[in-house]
C-alpha cells in the first residue's frame, strides 16, 4: 500500500520506516494495542538512527487514529502528524458493519478513539478524498467523501492543518498527488 510513497521518498533522500504492526493484529487491532506498538517502533527508529530527536508519523485511514491515540499520551518524538483519508469523527459505514471488529469500533461516530487529544509537541495535517464530487460521492455518506470517509470526518478538529484534498477515492489516497501535498512538511 506505500509501495508508491517509498519510492518518493527514497527519491527525494528522506529516511522512511514503514510500521507493520507484529505485537497486535495489524488488520483489525484496536487503536489502544497500535498505538502501544506505535509507541514501541517510534522510539527504535529513533534510538536505532541516532541521527534524529523526533519523527514524522504519517497514517491512512484507521492508522491516522491509532496514531493520534499514540500522541494523545504525550509523546514528545513526533514533529508532525499527517493524516490522509482518516476518519477523525468516524463513518456512518462503520454503523453498517462488523468486518475488522474490533478496529471497526474505533470509526464509529462518537467512538473514544475518534476523541484522542491534541498533543502540543506535534502538529497536526490532514489530506482527504473528495470521490467522485460530480455525483456526489458515496449515497451513504452526507456530504463529500472519498467513498468511505466524509471529508469532514477528516477535517473534524480545529487544530488539524489541511494539506488539501484529491479527486481519489479512499484505497487510492496513498498516490503521488497526496505525496506532493505532504511533501514539505516532510522535508523541513
Amino acid at each position: 500500500m506505500w509501495k508508491k510513497w517509498e519510492e518518493l521518498l527514497a527519491k527525494d533522500g528522506i529516511q522512511y520506516h514503514t510500521i507493520t504492526f507484529q505485537d497486535s493484529d495489524d488488520k483489525c487491532g484496536t487503536a489502544i494495542a497500535h498505538a502501544v506498538e506505535l509507541g514501541k517502533r517510534v522510539e527504535e527508529t529513533l534510538r536505532d538512527s541516532q541521527k534524529y530527536s523526533q519523527a514524522n508519523i504519517v497514517g491512512h485511514s484507521k492508522g491516522g487514529i491509532d496514531a493520534r491515540v499514540y500522541l494523545a499520551n504525550g509523546a514528545q518524538s513526533v514533529g508532525n502528524l499527517i493524516i490522509i483519508g482518516t476518519l477523525n469523527s468516524g463513518t456512518p459505514i462503520a454503523e453498517r458493519t462488523s468486518l475488522c471488529a474490533p478496529a471497526v469500533w474505533d470509526v464509529l461516530p462518537e467512538a473514544k478513539a475518534t476523541k484522542a487529544g491534541m498533543n502540543p509537541n506535534t502538529k497536526y495535517y490532514t489530506i482527504a478524498g473528495d470521490w467522485e464530487k460530480n455525483i456526489g460521492g458515496n449515497p451513504m455518506i452526507p456530504g463529500p467523501d472519498d467513498g468511505l470517509v466524509p471529508v469532514s470526518s477528516t477535517a473534524s478538529e480545529g487544530y488539524f492543518q489541511s494539506l488539501g484534498r484529491t479527486e481519489h477515492n479512499h484505497i487510492e489516497l496513498l498516490g503521488e498527488e497526496e505525496y506532493n501535498l505532504a511533501r514539505d512538511v516532510l522535508i523541513r
